[in-house]
This record gives C-alpha cells, sequence and structure tokens, in this order.
C-alpha cells in the first residue's frame, strides 16, 4: 500500500501490512469504468474520455490517485463521504 497523503511515520513510504483503515478507491479496471460511465454520460468528452483509456494502466492510476490526493485535502468533504466520519455538528 502507499500513503497518499502524510505518513504515520514520514521515513515510510509504502507500508506491506493491511489495515482495516485502507481502502481501495480504484483499481484500473474501475478507473476505466468510471471513464466510460463519465464518457457515455456526457460530464467528460469523447476525447478526453479515450485519452485517458489509452493511458497505460500506471499512468491512469497515478492521475486517479493525484486527484484523489487533491480533493482528500481540498476540505471539501471528500475525506469525510469516503471514510463515513462527519465531525459532530452539534
Amino acid at each position: 500500500m502507499r500513503y497518499l497523503t502524510k505518513r504515520l511515520i514520514p521515513d515510510i513510504e509504502e507500508d506491506y501490512v493491511v489495515s482495516p483503515q485502507v481502502a481501495v478507491f480504484f483499481d484500473a479496471t474501475g478507473a476505466r469504468a468510471m471513464v466510460r460511465e463519465q464518457m457515455e454520460s456526457g460530464k467528460i468528452s469523447e476525447r478526453t474520455g479515450n485519452f485517458m483509456l489509452e493511458m497505460p494502466d500506471r499512468d491512469l492510476l497515478a492521475a486517479f490517485r493525484h486527484s484523489t490526493v487533491e480533493l482528500w485535502n481540498a476540505g471539501i468533504g471528500f475525506k469525510e463521504a469516503a471514510t463515513g466520519r462527519y465531525p459532530d455538528n452539534s
């Protein structure tokens, strides 16, 4: 597993211990399915979708990883929605 954001121990870039807190957001198959769905719904252009679908798995997943980190750190509720942990608003 790779850390998407801040590591618990700065010197450790990858961790081989599976944790109940780990969630797989996308694999290559899921990422490509999402691109196709976005194309079919008209949310992204056919040109953009085809460009993404032609990317090697490694590059496509790197782009999805980058986007996920940006959303995670943006403070717009993505992290809370993904983890199901919402701050107590009382």
